[in-house]
């Protein structure tokens, strides 16, 4: 088999720009249930922890039995959300996801700003 080059754009902003439809489309495609659950886990989860990342906010979800959706990447855009309500600070440290279907890949750790 042949070789091929690769073919790839290499443009930040245009990056960004895809990054952000992207994160658009899983937060319209998410059932409004499953948005609603998640933004209250994110609430509890930051105000019972100094710093945490969405395994907790997945397990939170889990103790609360949410309705599912399909487009479980919508919690990406509502981490953000809470971001921008000022809930939440992302930190720049990562650390492995525990979540067997993650395969230990990095997850972004996040400061609460409600925690007590």
């Amino acid at each position: 088999m042949a070789w091929l080059p690769f073919n790839d754009t290499f443009d930040l902003p245009r990056a960004r720009t895809a990054r952000d439809a992207g994160m658009a489309q899983a937060a319209a495609h998410a059932s409004p249930s499953f948005k609603a659950a998640t933004r209250a886990a994110i609430a509890r989860v930051a105000a019972q922890y100094h710093e945490f990342t969405t395994d907790h906010v997945w397990q939170e979800l889990g103790r609360m039995d949410a309705p599912s959706t399909h487009e479980r990447r919508a919690l990406g855009p509502l981490m953000q959300e809470a971001k921008i309500d000022g809930l939440i600070t992302p930190l720049s440290q990562y650390v492995q996801s525990r979540r067997v279907v993650c395969h230990g890949r990095m997850v972004r750790l996040w400061k609460s700003n409600t925690y007590r």
